[in-house]
C-alpha cells in the first residue's frame, strides 16, 4: 500500500474535474477557463471576418474541455512506463464499472490527448487562407483547413489497438504504485519493443503514428506562421489597421498556444527518451509526464481567453466611441 493513488487524485483535482462516488471536488480550472473562452466568444456579435477564427478557437477550447472531461469521467488517468511496459491507468469511479467501459474511456483519452497536436494545422491554415484567399467562404476555409486534421486522426485511430489489457500490466501497476485494496484501477498497455506474441509495440506507435503526425502538424504550423507574417507585412494585403491588428493578435495567440505545450512537455519527454534509450525503468517518474500533459488545457485556454477578452474590450470601446460620435451635437 502506498500514497501514490491519493497523490494522483489530488493533482488531478487541481488540474481537471474529478468526480468521485457521491461528491465533486473543485479545481475545475481547465474546464472553467475553456468554457469561459467559448462564452465570451459567442455572447456578442463581432466582425464577420472573425467568424472563421471564432470557430477555430471554439474547436480548440472544446478539445481542452474534453481533456478535462476525460480526466473527470476517468477519475484520475495517469501513465506508467516501467521497463518494457507502457501503460495508461485509470483510478476512481470508472474503474469500478465494467472493464470494457474503462477500456473505452482510455482509448478515448488517448485520441483526445493526441488531438492536442493533430488539430494544430486547422487554425493555422484558416489564417493562411484568410490572408491569401480572402474570396473563399468561411465554410470552405474551415473544411479545407481541418481536412488534414481529420486525415491524421483517421490514420492514427487503428494504432490505439496497440494498447490492450493484460494481467502482466496489472501486476506492473501493483509493483510501481502499490495501490491499497480499495483503490480500483483499469489499465491498458503495450510492450515497448515488438515481439513474437505482440508484433506491434509502442515503438511502432511512436515511429508510424506519433512522429509523422507531429512532423506534419508542426511543419504546417511553421509554414503557415511564416507565410502569414509575410502577408501581414506585405503591402499587397489591403486591410484596415484594425483588421491587421486583429490578424496579428490571432497569429500571436496561435504561436503561444502551439509553442508553449512544447516548452511544458520538453522536460518530461526528454526524461522519457533518456530512460527508453538507456533501458531503465521510469516508474513513478512517469507521473511528471502525465501531470504536465493535463496542464495543457489550462495553458492553451488561458492564451485563448486573453485574445478573446482583448477582442471584446476593443469591440466595446469602438462601439462606445461610435455612439459618442453619433450623439455629439
Amino acid at each position: 500500500m502506498s500514497a501514490w493513488p491519493a497523490i494522483i487524485r489530488t493533482v488531478d483535482c487541481l488540474e481537471g474535474v474529478v468526480v468521485m462516488h457521491n461528491y465533486c471536488h473543485s479545481g475545475v480550472l481547465g474546464a472553467i477557463i475553456n468554457c469561459t473562452v467559448i462564452y465570451f466568444l459567442w455572447r456578442r456579435k463581432y466582425n464577420s471576418q472573425l467568424l472563421a477564427y471564432r470557430i477555430c478557437i471554439t474547436i480548440t477550447s472544446m478539445q481542452g474541455i474534453l481533456i478535462s472531461g476525460v480526466v473527470t469521467a476517468l477519475a484520475n488517468t495517469v501513465h506508467l512506463f516501467h521497463y518494457n511496459h507502457f501503460l495508461v491507468i485509470v483510478y476512481g469511479l470508472i474503474a469500478t464499472f465494467d472493464e470494457k467501459i474503462g477500456h473505452f474511456f482510455i482509448y478515448f483519452s488517448l485520441m483526445t490527448t493526441a488531438c492536442v497536436w493533430m488539430l494544430i494545422p486547422g487554425s493555422c491554415l484558416v489564417q493562411h487562407l484568410s490572408l491569401s484567399k480572402p474570396h473563399l467562404s468561411n465554410s470552405r476555409k474551415i473544411l479545407l483547413s481541418y481536412s488534414i486534421c481529420f486525415l491524421m486522426i483517421a490514420w492514427s485511430t487503428p494504432y490505439l489497438l496497440n494498447f490492450y489489457p493484460s494481467p502482466a500490466f496489472d501486476e506492473t501497476v501493483v509493483q510501481a504504485h502499490r495501490p491499497a485494496d480499495c483503490d480500483s484501477f483499469v489499465a491498458l498497455g503495450g510492450v515497448l519493443m515488438p515481439n513474437k506474441d505482440h508484433p506491434k509495440g509502442i515503438l511502432n506507435f511512436a515511429v508510424e503514428c506519433i512522429i509523422p503526425t507531429y512532423v506534419i502538424s508542426y511543419g504546417t504550423f511553421a509554414f503557415c506562421v511564416h507565410r502569414s507574417r509575410q502577408a501581414l507585412s506585405s503591402l499587397d494585403v489591403k486591410l484596415s489597421d484594425r483588421t491587421l491588428a486583429m490578424h496579428r493578435r490571432f497569429l500571436m495567440m496561435l504561436a503561444m498556444q502551439n509553442l508553449l505545450p512544447l516548452v511544458v512537455l520538453s522536460v518530461p519527454f526528454t526524461i522519457f527518451f533518456i530512460v527508453v534509450i538507456g533501458g531503465y525503468g521510469m516508474g513513478l517518474m512517469t507521473l511528471i509526464m502525465s501531470f504536465s500533459y493535463w496542464t495543457l488545457p489550462i495553458i492553451q485556454g488561458s492564451v485563448a481567453l486573453k485574445f478573446v477578452l482583448q477582442a471584446t474590450t476593443r469591440t466595446v470601446q469602438e462601439r462606445s466611441a461610435h455612439s459618442f460620435t453619433l450623439t455629439r451635437p
